[in-house]
């Protein structure tokens, strides 16, 4: 997957548009949706990958009527932590 080639290059902003691209075609996919988080906390983009987690975990809810997936919230945590992810 392309977005794997830009976080072996540390090209974490490319990777996170990747995966923006896959949510475009699919705004479900959960996979895609964590990636995107997961990537822009690691380009430093802490605000964009909080605002992301919190925007889709409301879209998650009122779509599927349940709560986001634990390893979302873990991964928020972190990230507003500041721990690399």
């Amino acid at each position: 997957m392309l977005a794997a080639y830009f976080a072996g290059r540390e090209d974490y902003e490319s990777a996170a548009m990747c995966m923006e691209r896959v949510l475009r075609a699919n705004q479900y996919n959960e996979e895609a949706a964590y990636q995107v988080a997961r990537y822009r906390g690691k380009a430093g983009q802490t605000v964009q990958a909080l605002s992301f987690i919190d925007d889709y975990g409301s879209t998650y809810a009122s779509e599927f009527g349940e709560d986001l997936p634990a390893r979302f919230w873990l991964l928020r945590a972190d990230i507003a932590a500041g721990v690399a992810v």
